[in-house]
């Protein structure tokens, strides 16, 4: 995935945080999604070359969150005193929360984030990808698959039956 490979180089290079996107972790959890049913429905080499691509995704992805999660914390819990150690302790929890919540729903394919202007649908037959008016690439979308789509884009598909 292109996206993921520029992103995690930017965030090797750079010593600061990289400036990403949400929408980044909701793409890279949707094409995990699209390759796992992909990779069900394919047999033999076909099946082991999605596999492997969903492998290589998931761990870049965790590079990525490991790289951005040292940089925001930053410290480990060489040489601490004992008041220092309670806190590293209830910060370490915090991290363990942090994979929990974003992390883990990333490399389920479940990611996503609440906007305003979008809400969120289950869809409910085949879609294949489109664009907004502000030319913004949406899908394709299996049944079954969840996103935020803008106000008039979601009235649009629930009036023709395509999503819920």
């Amino acid at each position: 995935m292109i996206e993921l490979d520029k992103a995690l180089a930017q965030e090797r290079a750079e010593r600061t945080l990289a400036p990403i996107g949400e929408a980044l972790f909701e793409q890279v959890a949707r094409y995990i999604k699209r390759l796992e049913s992909l990779a069900l429905e394919a047999e033999g080499i076909d099946n082991e070359i999605l596999v492997a691509e969903i492998n290589d995704v998931k761990k870049k992805m965790t590079y990525l969150f490991e790289f951005r999660l040292k940089k925001i914390t930053c410290l480990d819990d060489t040489h601490l005193i004992a008041d220092e150690q309670k806190i590293f302790k209830h910060f370490y929890s915090l991290k363990q929360q942090y994979r929990a919540e974003l992390l883990e729903p990333i490399l389920k394919g479940e990611c996503t984030f609440e906007r305003d202007g979008f809400i969120k649908a289950k869809v409910l037959s085949p879609l294949p990808s489109f664009l907004d008016g502000e030319l913004r690439s949406y899908g394709p979308y299996n049944p079954g698959d969840v996103d935020h789509f803008p106000e008039e884009i979601h009235a649009l598909l629930k009036k023709h039956g395509v999503i819920e």
